[in-house]
């Protein structure tokens, strides 16, 4: 059973959406569509390694929303445009990431369906028992 939770980013563009089902008697949580979309700017940086921070902050935010952290990301999914300024986002990612090294997916896109957005992040975390 798939039930969708509300997110912590309210209605700005790219909005993530939480998701959480049972596999395989642990609780595995969702966060789709995180962008870099900074609210206290009220929108996204021109850099990607900047848009990248911003996007970790808010997943992580969506993370405790759902009562996980980071460090229970199992997996993450990052969507680009831009592959070759990903490498500036190492650093970023591994202060975000500490010690669990989730398993890692890079997507090539030839844009985004939002303008100005460079990165996209998909974090699957699991959590207690179901």
């Amino acid at each position: 059973m798939l039930t969708t939770l509300s997110t912590t980013q309210g209605e700005e563009p790219g909005t993530a959406r939480i998701e959480r089902r049972p596999v395989s008697g642990r609780q595995e949580v969702r966060v789709r569509r995180i962008t870099g979309f900074d609210r206290s700017r009220g929108g996204f940086s021109r850099r990607l390694s900047e848009q990248c921070r911003q996007a970790l902050a808010n997943g992580a935010r969506s993370l405790e929303a759902a009562g996980l952290s980071m460090q229970d990301v199992v997996r993450v999914i990052y969507l680009v445009h831009d592959a070759d300024a990903f490498p500036a986002c190492f650093p970023l990612l591994r202060d975000a990431f500490g010690d669990a090294r989730p398993a890692a997916t890079m997507r090539l896109v030839s844009g985004f369906d939002i303008p100005h957005v460079k990165i996209e992040l998909e974090l699957i975390a699991h959590g207690r028992a179901a």
